[in-house]
């Protein structure tokens, strides 16, 4: 009879490949569960949503005064028991009449208001915008789902340029700010590009005593800061701030600085800013090209250097542009503008030259 002896070499090889076995199904299953939470976080994400362009229906060019019917009763907080943090992102992207008719209690030109009660602020969410109709839709799902838990008055405008123009955000807004207290009386102006979308609902579309940075937190950026004093991508104001500041700078054509030179223009005025939390901060950031209008600007930062210097003489105070129409859709308001693109440069060109 032969004996078997224990073989050491065998024994460490097998237990070795039990152990890589058992890790690869925990890894996998890991993996799983990570999907199955992300698919419930960023619902029904397809790129066709997206990008596709699409008109709205036009529902009216009436004025805000004569639209919305501002309610009376007792004075309403943000209903913090009815927040619940992190929130689904929708990617889907309804179209827009299958919109209006998920948010019936939104009023024409995208106005809501709590029915039982009057908020502090009036607030007003800024939008620049061109042509991103796809990611629009996925933008207006989102905000009204979420916006109405925090029971606060608010409307959402776009300020879109016209013709085949550089896209300017500093002075589009600059125009929607000036513009939007002509339809109504708001004391608090979110400032928002189209493109983000915010993940908790305790990130709340409100002024507070200082200017407050809301897009701290972009999945872009692997949900960190990119650098202390960025103030771009969704930001809240006071009307009394941003006059005390003098806006935006008006020359910055194409991409880059205008949120930094509005960081600059709050130091100088006295005035610090302010973030929530990093988790309660986050955005999901559409990913998309850059536009062929919205390349990066040259000048950016010589403009940006005199910041200091110019800030008191230009901005609010030397706005220029023609309003071409302002039309009210039902989930939104929006105001076409000419930004007088080439006397603007005209007038650059002499500043810098």
């Amino acid at each position: 009879m032969s004996l078997k002896y224990f073989n050491r070499t065998n024994y460490t090889q097998k237990q070795k490949l039990l152990c890589t076995s058992t890790f690869v199904v925990c890894a996998f299953v890991v993996f799983i569960l990570v999907i199955q939470n992300n698919s419930q976080l960023y619902q029904d994400f397809r790129i066709d949503n997206i990008t596709e362009s699409e008109p709205d229906i036009f529902v009216s060019n009436d004025t805000y005064n004569t639209i919305f019917k501002y309610p009376d009763g007792n004075i309403c907080e943000p209903d913090y028991e009815g927040l619940v943090g992190r929130i689904p992102v929708y990617l889907d992207g309804p179209n827009f009449t299958t919109l209006n008719s998920l948010y019936p209690n939104v009023q024409a030109g995208g106005h809501y208001f709590p029915p039982d009660c009057q908020p502090v602020q009036k607030v007003a969410i800024l939008v620049p915008f061109k042509n991103r109709y796809g990611q629009l839709r996925v933008f207006l799902h989102n905000l009204h789902s979420t916006l109405r838990k925090q029971k606060i008055d608010y409307t959402i405008i776009l300020i879109e340029p016209v013709g085949n123009v550089t896209f300017n955000r500093g002075k589009l807004l600059n125009i929607g700010f000036v513009e939007a207290q002509k339809l109504y009386d708001f004391d608090c102006f979110i400032f928002h590009d189209v493109d983000l979308i915010p993940e908790d609902d305790r990130n709340l579309y409100n002024c507070g005593e200082k200017p407050r940075h809301m897009s701290a937190s972009i999945n872009k950026f692997n949900y960190e800061l990119p650098y202390q004093t960025i103030f771009g991508g969704a930001s809240a104001i006071s009307k009394q701030q941003f006059i005390k500041v003098n806006g935006y700078f008006n020359d910055y054509w194409g991409w880059g600085m205008e949120d930094d030179d509005l960081y600059i223009r709050i130091k100088h005025s006295g005035m610090r800013i302010s973030r929530f939390p990093m988790e309660i901060s986050r955005y999901y950031m559409i990913s998309h090209k850059r536009e062929p209008r919205n390349q990066v600007n040259s000048q950016r930062m010589l403009i940006h250097s005199k910041t200091i210097k110019k800030f008191r003489k230009e901005g609010l105070n030397n706005l220029a542009y023609k309003v071409m129409g302002v039309e009210f859709y039902q989930l939104y308001t929006k105001i076409i503008v000419d930004v007088l693109e080439k006397e603007s440069n005209m007038l650059m060109n002499e500043k810098y030259a």
